[in-house]
């Protein structure tokens, strides 16, 4: 562990919480099939992989797709392929969706494409990064009309930047619940260990990586809330939502502009908001990107398969009546990608 901690200090990739020691032992207690790979030569340990499993020989990063930020710990010299790395795990296959450059065995030849990954550097503006903001984005800047008019008709605003109650906690997992149902996306949270997790990491207030609840209130109604992460002066915006009877307010956005000024004042220099291109994070953040994505497979056959799959996935998403046809294909089949999650 004290390597572990050694590692995440001297390099930058790997200061994310989900590369913390905490975040691993959190969900070594929701995940039975939670490992830790220990790559080691004659006199000390040289890497670490964290990875639980999706089936009986295929391995994910810890945490899943919940996991924004993932790869090999550690400084691994290796002139096998990541194949031989994978093997020796007694697994025939490793999917990743967003890794980090381990500087280890080549990953090139097992990558499907590029995921954009998204961060807003607060030390970046030493004017403030919600100037910044207001400055390069106009809807940011319109931001202010309708927060005055929240504010007016529901009453000045108050945010709880560190809530440690639970029932707030379980109202902004609720919210983002209907969210997902509201939007024909899979329910992440209806998942029982990860709404578990979510629990164990806030109820940790005394970890140095630990569960972060912060809530914006208009008089005495939740307006927006935001479950994240925070070790150090980093800060993983992971499940952000707001209330919909609102929307006209845009509340989220009022919620991370609240947050980020905070933020700045308690020391946080960055706000990663990690892969995905969800319009929200292109507005809020200043950084963008790219972490490969792709699945090592001992099975060249079944590698091209998964690659096609892949292929045809993106292509579906592309389509220009997406949107109207996801509400009969969610009908349909409610738990379509939902085993990425499970």
């Amino acid at each position: 562990m004290q390597r572990w901690n050694d590692w995440r200090k001297s390099t930058p990739i790997y200061q994310s919480p989900f590369f913390s020691v905490d975040f691993a032992q959190a969900v070594g207690e929701v995940r039975p099939d939670a490992r830790i790979a220990i790559f080691e030569n004659s006199t000390e340990p040289t890497g670490i992989l964290s990875f639980q499993k999706a089936n009986r020989r295929t391995i994910v990063p810890l945490g899943g797709s919940y996991n924004d930020l993932h790869g090999l710990l550690g400084y691994v010299e290796s002139n096998e392929d990541f194949i031989t790395l994978v093997r020796s795990l007694s697994a025939d296959s490793y999917r990743f969706h967003a890794m980090v450059d381990n500087r280890t065995a080549s990953i090139d030849r097992h990558l499907f494409g590029f995921n954009k990954s998204f961060l807003a550097n607060l030390s970046a503006h030493p004017n403030g990064y919600v100037a910044f903001l207001e400055a390069t984005r106009q809807t940011i800047f319109k931001q202010r009309k309708k927060t005055r008019k929240m504010i007016k008709d529901l009453g000045p605003l108050r945010l709880e930047f560190d809530c440690r109650d639970p029932q707030v906690l379980q109202q902004v997992i609720d919210l983002k619940r209907a969210q997902y149902q509201r939007t024909h996306i899979f329910d992440l949270l209806s998942v029982p260990w990860a709404q578990t997790l979510l629990n164990i990491l806030h109820e940790r207030s005394d970890k140095a990586c630990r569960g972060l609840l912060s809530v914006l209130y208009a008089g005495d109604t939740l307006v927006a809330g935001h479950y994240g992460m925070i070790e150090g002066s980093m800060m993983h915006y992971w499940f952000p939502v707001y209330d919909f009877r609102f929307h006209q307010f845009s509340p989220g956005t009022a919620l991370f502009l609240a947050v980020a000024d905070e933020a700045t004042k308690l020391g946080i220099e960055k706000i990663d908001f990690g892969y995905g291109e969800q319009p929200y994070k292109i507005k809020l953040t200043d950084t963008i990107s790219e972490l490969p994505f792709g699945r090592v497979d001992c099975s060249p056959v079944r590698w091209w398969g998964h690659r096609c799959t892949t292929w045809l996935n993106n292509r579906r998403s592309s389509l220009p009546f997406k949107e109207s046809l996801k509400p009969i294909i969610r009908r349909i089949c409610p738990n379509l990608d939902g085993s990425l999650y499970r």
